[in-house]
């Protein structure tokens, strides 16, 4: 089931549009989601401040700056994560992460990404952006694929309002 699951994530995330996809530069964390909230709420382990994404030559590696509160503190992180199949990436953070970054607006992209930690697996969502707001269009986005993937309401968070992380 949670295979079956994956596969209709990705799926999905992929068609909101892979084409023309710019990762690098400066982001920052507008939503996150996922079938397990614990995951994400205050002081969670994934719930994470985008600052910067780097794209390596060919984008087979993407490094990735952000930070994480841990006990109410930023903690700055940077991790690398290599390209394992078409678009499909691999990180070791807080477990193992396979994702998928689609473009969904303009100024916004969304990660999907397959969290896996000590023998639990759950959808993590992301939506990130250079905009000073969230637009609709990544909302809907973001909305959309929460949905599909059997991630209750209660677990889309808007976590802008309490990033007061540094920038990079």
């Amino acid at each position: 089931m949670k295979c079956l699951l994956l596969v209709l994530v990705l799926g999905v995330a992929g068609a909101l549009g892979q084409g023309d996809l710019i990762t690098e530069g400066a982001w920052n964390t507008y939503y996150m989601a996922a079938t397990d909230g614990s995951l994400i709420r205050e002081n969670g382990p994934m719930r994470i401040y985008m600052r910067q994404i780097d794209c390596g030559e060919t984008c087979a590696t993407l490094t990735f700056v952000f930070y994480v509160r841990e006990n109410g503190v930023c903690s700055k992180r940077s991790v690398v994560a290599t390209e394992i199949e078409n678009g499909r990436y691999v990180v070791e953070f807080k477990g193992k992460n396979y994702f998928l970054i689609n473009r969904v607006s303009e100024f916004e992209i969304l990660i999907s990404d397959d969290h896996r930690n000590t023998g639990q697996q759950s959808i993590v969502l992301g939506l990130v952006g250079r905009a000073p707001e969230v637009t609709e269009e990544g909302k809907l986005a973001l909305t959309r694929v929460a949905e599909q993937s059997g991630i209750p309401s209660e677990n889309i968070v808007y976590i802008a309002d309490t990033d007061t992380c540094p920038p990079v």
